[in-house]
């Protein structure tokens, strides 16, 4: 399965919508994980503060700070966004940018994890979940570069604007010289669509250099449900189509160093 770290520049938001669109489009079982140091935003956001908030990546660092045994305790950290099936899971995020001290020394632990957790089967029928990592604005303290090294491809979500491209120059430069080994993540562009947009897509990866992988459409409906909740998903507007798009996509841009063997992992088990 793929590993996907999304991030942002500090004028391109749109990073938690996406990866939530890519969670419930996405054909098999998907895991979001919330891993913005500044705090997560779907248990108040998407979910309207309905669920439980003792769960989640805090819960998961304590443990690896305590160095206890992660997989024992991971799915307990795990909420089933669809009520069961375990397809559409989300690790909450922390609720707020002070709890990103506790988790920065455990960022590699929790990134290798995560890597392993790519392995796990999810049912019954052996389904291994892709995983979509939330990583937030690079312009946060406590960046967990861990979790994006350890993504196959990291898509750096940029608006189709002035503002959003200028803002891209800098970031591009940094996730090179942080990533970009002989066995690190590919950089792409994911382009988040805006009211205001006024360059298309092959020109943004000509000016940055980098490849547009993904272009999710102005969707404002769409937005605004995966922001607030209380609607029901569409998930055949133009938002979720695209995203769902996006999955063969990306998958066909994953390097090879997803071949590499990982150490068989028991079946996640039990329910939340």
């Amino acid at each position: 399965m793929t590993i996907v770290a999304l991030c942002s520049a500090k004028n391109s938001p749109g990073v938690t919508t996406a990866a939530l669109a890519m969670t419930w489009s996405w054909r098999g079982a998907n895991l979001l994980v919330e891993a913005d140091p500044a705090g997560g935003s779907v248990m108040a956001g998407y979910l309207e503060g309905r669920m439980p908030t003792d769960c989640g990546l805090l819960e998961l660092a304590q443990a690896a700070l305590n160095g206890d045994d992660l997989h024992a305790i991971t799915w307990a950290q795990m909420i089933d966004l669809e009520g069961g099936g375990r397809q559409r899971l989300l690790l909450p995020g922390l609720s707020s940018p002070v709890q990103s001290g506790t988790v920065q020394p455990v960022w590699t632990r929790i990134g290798e994890h995560l890597r392993q957790l790519s392995e796990f089967t999810t049912d019954d029928a052996g389904a291994k979940p892709n995983v979509i990592i939330d990583c937030g604005r690079l312009t946060s303290v406590n960046v967990p570069w861990p979790l994006l090294a350890s993504a196959d491809v990291v898509l750096l979500a940029v608006s189709a604007t002035l503002p959003g491209v200028n803002a891209a120059f800098p970031v591009v430069k940094t996730l090179r010289d942080q990533l970009q080994t002989a066995n690190g993540p590919s950089l792409a562009v994911i382009l988040i669509g805006h009211e205001a947009a006024a360059y298309p897509a092959r020109d943004i990866a000509r000016q940055l250099g980098v490849p547009v992988l993904v272009e999710l459409p102005y969707d404002p409906a769409s937005a605004r449900a995966l922001s607030f909740g209380g609607r029901k998903l569409m998930l055949r507007k133009p938002l979720f189509a695209a995203a769902a798009r996006a999955q063969d996509t990306i998958t066909a841009h994953t390097p090879r160093r997803r071949a590499r063997q990982i150490s068989a992992v028991p079946t996640l088990g039990g329910t939340r």
